[in-house]
């Protein structure tokens, strides 16, 4: 039941959808489903997280590294010892040990999953399904969205485009003026990675562009390697700020500083602490990002040797192929420029 969540949501389904689905299925939830095999759980605090699936128990499954062969611990701490009330701790502080079980999700799977939520792609309202372009077109004009709206001719007929959203909700201001419909960039896109693959098979192509990807490698490398030394100088920073608070607390303690004193300095050395940590969680962020994206391009032949030719597109074979695409404006010839992830 696991490879399905996963493989409902890797194919453009959400997460209510796949609640009902399951729910509609009589599948059992992780908590009913020990209960039949006898194991004793204790009382129940929430009735609808327990005997239903909720959107929420799928958003979580789908990002618990457990499924992939990896404990992880150390998730909440205790705010003090006096207190019951735990806070999330931030996710490069998890103690994560890998490859404690057998994997469920292969880490294809997993790292395509992990790059769809950093681009938290929402599902429509109407049918609980990721429309397959979801935060994957922008504005060559602008740089903002395209977002996807339904449109009737005057036949009755609806069909859906796509537009600025510089140029919706009453905001004007992006000159790209012309939406482009659905399925003409559908049409484009499967002709680009139809010509991708074509491509693909030619041999002295696919040299090339192996050599190419050799160079691409190193400089992602370069890239995440820059991360991680501002990482570790940023933590520093906030290790020596902690240092820095604890003598200051002691001087007042002591009565070498005033109250006052120590109240303006500690407000300040507090301010300075917090912009570290977020700073610390950013370039955690960026890092995870580039190592995904870093993977991806190594795994280049491996996806292309998936497809020989498209004809249908699904959200799948879109976070595979494409990084972005940029929409420009509609004057003599529209340009679609396609950034690619392979």
């Amino acid at each position: 039941m696991v490879k399905t969540i996963f493989d409902l949501y890797k194919n453009g389904t959400g997460y209510i959808k796949i609640a009902r689905h399951l729910n509609n299925q009589g599948i059992p939830t992780p908590h009913n489903y020990k209960l039949q095999m006898g194991v004793n759980l204790g009382a129940r605090k929430n009735l609808l997280l327990t005997d239903k699936w909720h959107p929420d128990s799928i958003r979580h499954m789908l990002k618990d590294e457990v499924y992939i062969g990896n404990l992880a611990q150390g998730k909440r701490r205790n705010i003090s010892y006096k207190s019951s009330k735990s806070q999330a701790v931030p996710r490069d502080k998890w103690i994560v040990v890998e490859r404690t079980h057998e994997p469920i999700i292969d880490m294809d799977t997993w790292n395509i999953l992990q790059e769809r939520f950093s681009g938290v792609s929402r599902p429509q309202k109407s049918n609980g399904e990721i429309q397959i372009f979801s935060q994957k077109v922008f504005c060559a004009d602008c740089g903002r969205l395209f977002r996807k709206k339904p449109a009737k001719n005057k036949y009755g007929q609806v069909f859906n485009y796509l537009v600025c959203k510089g140029r919706t909700n009453g905001d004007y201001s992006c000159n790209n003026i012309k939406a482009i419909p659905y399925e003409e960039l559908e049409n484009i896109v499967i002709s680009e990675i139809n010509l991708l693959l074509d491509n693909h098979y030619n041999q002295e192509i696919l040299a090339h562009e192996f050599d190419s990807e050799s160079a691409g490698k190193d400089e992602a490398g370069l890239k995440i390697q820059a991360l991680n030394r501002e990482l570790d100088t940023t933590r520093l920073l906030a290790e020596q700020k902690q240092k820095y608070f604890k003598t200051l607390y002691e001087d007042k303690i002591k009565g070498l500083i005033s109250e006052q004193q120590f109240t303006e300095l500690n407000s300040s050395f507090r301010s300075e602490v917090e912009k570290l940590e977020k700073r610390i969680d950013i370039i955690s962020e960026e890092i995870n990002i580039n190592i995904l994206k870093q993977n991806k391009r190594q795994d280049k032949n491996a996806v292309l040797q998936k497809y020989r030719n498209i004809e249908k597109l699904d959200k799948n074979i879109i976070d595979e192929f494409i990084e972005s695409i940029m929409i420009g404006r509609a004057e003599q010839k529209r340009q679609v420029l396609i950034q690619w992830t392979v």
